[in-house]
């Protein structure tokens, strides 16, 4: 049941990462391979680039080599988006992987708790109820039952007791997880 809980927590943040990272980067590639205005060639030596003047060129080898460059540029820029990407999604498996174990532990601890305490709780309304049951056959057997009249009521009591702590208990327990009973 925890390993179900635990693996749906990993599948679930996995699928929206891969969504958010599918979205971002196409909204990348579609914002950067919009139809821009042709650069004004320049030079910067310092940059290292040397981008020959338009006399050089003639119209039509100015445009092909924007276009190279640009087609260059958007490959780059999705090579570079699916590697950073896969990154992203195997460092966020391995996040969600071992901190799920995290999450799921005080779920777990508390579900192991709540069986000992159905498990208590059974006991304690059995003992009661033995006791009623042994003193209904000693009213069969005794003339004098006023002693295991009483001995019952008393026996009664504690059991409606119990089960009002139960209650209470469980109502506790629905009132803070947000529930009404």
């Amino acid at each position: 049941m925890f390993k179900k809980l635990r693996n749906r927590i990993i599948i679930i943040t996995m699928v929206v990462t891969t969504a958010v990272l599918i979205l971002s980067g196409t909204l990348i590639i579609v914002f950067s391979s919009a139809t821009r205005p042709e650069p004004k060639p320049i030079s910067d030596p310092k940059l290292g680039y040397n981008m020959p003047s338009p006399e050089q060129y003639n119209d039509q080898e100015l445009k092909d080599f924007i276009r190279d460059d640009r087609k260059e540029g958007s490959e780059r820029l999705l090579i570079t988006l699916l590697c950073v990407g896969a990154v992203i999604e195997v460092a966020v498996f391995l996040i969600v992987y071992y901190s799920s174990q995290k999450i799921v532990e005080p779920v777990k601890d508390s579900y192991e708790k709540q069986k000992m305490f159905i498990a208590n709780a059974s006991h304690e309304l059995k003992t009661p109820l033995a006791i009623i049951a042994a003193n209904m056959e000693a009213l069969d057997v005794d003339k004098n039952s006023k002693k295991w009249k009483d001995n019952i009521e008393c026996e009664i009591e504690h059991a409606n007791k119990l089960v009002l702590d139960l209650l209470q208990l469980a109502k506790m327990d629905a009132g803070s997880n947000g529930k009404t009973t």
